[in-house]
């Protein structure tokens, strides 16, 4: 008995260090946790000064708050996707690849108003720059899938200039590198 609550605590102790879901160390990672119980204005208040801070992720779910929960502040969220994006946050590009795709195939929700006109080419720079960044296998999959459909809006030339900017794209840090949460 005493063995396994050892191996417990030492499981605890890995995870727990190691930039998991499960990092009490990490102020965003906290306030991922108080979101998902529901708890809006304390994840908010852990996320807030990481903001300030120009860290990726909490620039992103501090705008996915504003655009889906605060009416009037989609700019500041789209602003805030921007300064996520420049820095890698897939998430944040994927965002704003659907909300200038403006379609029933966008990756991460329907946009039922978007605050600027219809343009895939901004959109597809935007999900390419996403599929760079691409963490997880369901971000690569989801952007495999809209890709060709934005593509097919363009022309070929439209398409292969966007490809070549995109590649030699490079994500700016400014606070943090976003995280791979295990």
């Amino acid at each position: 008995m005493r063995m396994a609550s050892n191996v417990f605590v030492l499981c605890t102790m890995l995870l727990g260090s190691c930039g998991t879901y499960y990092d009490p160390g990490d102020p965003y990672v906290r306030g991922l946790r108080w979101w998902d119980r529901g708890q809006t204005q304390r994840a908010i208040e852990q996320w807030e000064p990481l903001v300030r801070e120009n860290d990726p992720d909490a620039q992103f779910r501090y705008g996915w708050y504003l655009l889906t929960s605060v009416p009037g502040k989609s700019s500041d969220a789209i602003e805030l996707f921007r300064k996520a994006g420049d820095q890698g946050q897939p998430k944040a590009l994927m965002v704003l690849g659907d909300l200038y795709f403006q379609s029933s195939d966008n990756v991460t929700f329907k946009v039922t108003k978007a605050p600027f006109p219809r343009d895939s080419k901004q959109a597809l720079e935007f999900y390419l720059k996403g599929q760079r960044s691409a963490i997880y296998d369901g971000e690569r999959e989801a952007l495999k899938r809209v890709i060709p459909k934005v593509e097919g809006e363009l022309s070929t030339e439209d398409s292969t200039a966007i490809r070549n900017v995109v590649e030699k794209w490079k994500p700016t840090v400014v606070g943090r590198a976003p995280r791979h949460l295990l």
